[in-house]
């Protein structure tokens, strides 16, 4: 390897090395403080936790002896088993995701610098492992897309560099995180298809000038007189192959796997989807789409890739959920590298289009500046990426990675103590009903349910945060009582949590002192 390339290849590590520490750090932040902003992270903890010990993914948390492959299809979660086999902590998988999403700028990284060159390239990367939708989908901790955002980059820039089966190798993967993903699959194989078909068209076009004609474009990509019609005929095999390989995983999932593993029988989603006229509002869903476009610096809308974002954006924008609308949470992830990768398919027609503009025999058209053509022009749309996660951080919440510069958050929270005062006072190994704070912690060695879900099953234990139920102790008993029909006791109480157990104990288990602490004066 030539000096040159081996240290563009350690320069495009640096902005995912940075991404990766910034995102470390903030998983460490959030693990101290006890911040858990959903009970995803201790879903997903279970479902690691079943895997690590060879079984289903029988997630209590969603409901009793509830298969988690029946709320989504993410086959490719059981890579987490191992992991949590050999560091079994909620942690560990907000690490995890630290680095995927980290990964996922060294392809695209390289390809800015091939591109743009050193500088611009290097920027290319920072706004993109930086970008609100990853962000965004690392603060709300572990989800399934964190596998996806990496295949997506690594097929992206395969396909921007012309290899299409290694495109289509890495694009199949998707249908393995989540199933919607099978129409984004379906789509990038229609671009790889009409790309061929392009392609075709061209050397068509070539050999009729040389007087070499072909009768159809069929014709010339199914002969294999050229090396270039061979390469058209093997691209439109893979953009076929890969539509019909989406497709067929879409349908499979959503109309059979996942109905069969479901409890209720069914796609738990379905309900969620409105009409397509619901697109049209609230006003953010515009200001949504209105961040995505500067994500892809506005002359990524040039490019075909961007056809990539519309089976996301169709089921965010016509669902009746309130967080599939904005920019928060996690759902913007998948969108970055497809907006990333649009810019950079892009700026090289945008100069060619100036180029032409300038040779052409307009006046006005010889205005436009040379610095247009030359890479450096690139730092302006890459400026208005940045405005975009700018945008999000003025319009709230703070940007996580300025987290990381508030002295407060470093410290471990009172209500992070308490937690851990609370859960010392619960048996291990037990089935234990929590609410959404203390859920994730409590899956390393508990079997973990909701307080307010859906279970029959009793609960041996349940921590109770005194904050969300907002009842006396009197009123707390009879509301568990009276919940799972059975007689819980009191056994730890402080200022935030309480711990309730039934009077009898489990098999093999000695029932220590009750534990109580001095109420705090505040």
């Amino acid at each position: 390897m030539r000096p040159a390339a081996a240290r563009d290849r350690l320069l495009a590590m640096l902005p995912a090395l940075l991404a990766a520490l910034a995102y470390t750090a903030l998983s460490v932040q959030q693990w101290r403080r006890f911040d858990f902003p959903s009970w995803d992270l201790g879903i997903f903890s279970s479902l690691a936790s079943a895997y690590a010990r060879g079984s289903a993914p029988i997630v209590p948390i969603k409901g009793d002896d509830f298969n988690l492959l029946g709320d989504h299809f993410h086959p490719i979660l059981v890579l987490l088993g191992p992991v949590w086999a050999l560091f079994p902590s909620p942690l560990t998988l907000m690490v995890l995701q630290a680095l995927l999403l980290a990964a996922s700028a060294v392809p695209l990284t390289r390809l800015a610098i091939d591109r743009l060159g050193r500088t611009i390239g290097l920027m290319a990367g920072f706004v993109y492992v930086f970008s609100f939708g990853l962000q965004s989908a690392h603060i709300v901790q572990f989800h399934e897309i964190a596998f996806a955002v990496p295949l997506l980059a690594l097929s992206l820039t395969a396909y921007l560099r012309h290899r299409m089966m290694t495109a289509a190798i890495w694009a199949g993967l998707l249908v393995f995180v989540k199933e919607d993903l099978g129409l984004t699959v379906t789509v990038l194989g229609l671009i790889i298809a009409v790309r061929a078909l392009m392609d075709a068209r061209e050397l068509q076009e070539r050999s009729a000038e040389a007087g070499r004609r072909t009768n159809t474009v069929k014709q010339l990509a199914l002969s294999f007189g050229s090396d270039a019609d061979i390469a058209a005929r093997r691209d439109f095999t893979i953009g076929a192959g890969l539509t019909l390989w989406g497709v067929f995983w879409f349908l499979l999932s959503t109309l059979l796997i996942l109905p069969a593993l479901n409890p209720q029988g069914q796609f738990d989603y379905t309900d969620n989807i409105g009409s397509a006229l619901d697109v049209f509002g609230p006003p953010i869903k515009w200001a949504t789409v209105g961040l995505l476009i500067l994500a892809t610096g506005v002359v990524g809308l040039r490019s075909p890739l961007v056809l990539l974002a519309l089976p996301t954006l169709a089921w965010r924008m016509t669902g009746n959920v309130e967080h599939y609308w904005g920019w928060t949470w996690h759902y913007s992830a998948v969108l970055m590298p497809i907006a990333f990768a649009a810019l950079l398919d892009a700026l090289p027609k945008v100069a060619r289009f100036a180029d032409r503009l300038r040779s052409s025999s307009p006046a006005w058209a010889h205005r436009i500046p040379r610095w247009v053509l030359q890479p450096r022009a690139a730092a302006f749309p890459l400026g208005l990426a940045a405005l975009a996660t700018v945008i999000t951080g003025a319009a709230g919440p703070t940007l996580p990675v300025l987290q990381l510069a508030e002295p407060d958050r470093w410290s471990v929270s009172e209500q992070a103590q308490q937690a851990r005062e609370a859960m010392a006072a619960l048996p291990p190994g037990t089935q234990v009903a929590s609410d959404i704070s203390t859920l994730a912690p409590l899956t390393v060695d508990h079997q973990v349910q909701w307080l307010h879900g859906p279970n029959q099953r009793a609960p041996y234990c349940a921590l109770v945060d005194q904050w969300v139920l907002n009842q006396s102790p009197a009123e707390q008993q009879v509301w568990l009582d009276d919940r799972w029909n059975t007689v819980f006791e009191q056994r730890f109480s402080n200022d935030r949590y309480s711990v309730w157990c039934q009077q009898s104990a489990p098999q093999g288990w000695e029932r220590p002192a009750p534990a109580s602490r001095p109420q705090s004066d505040r």
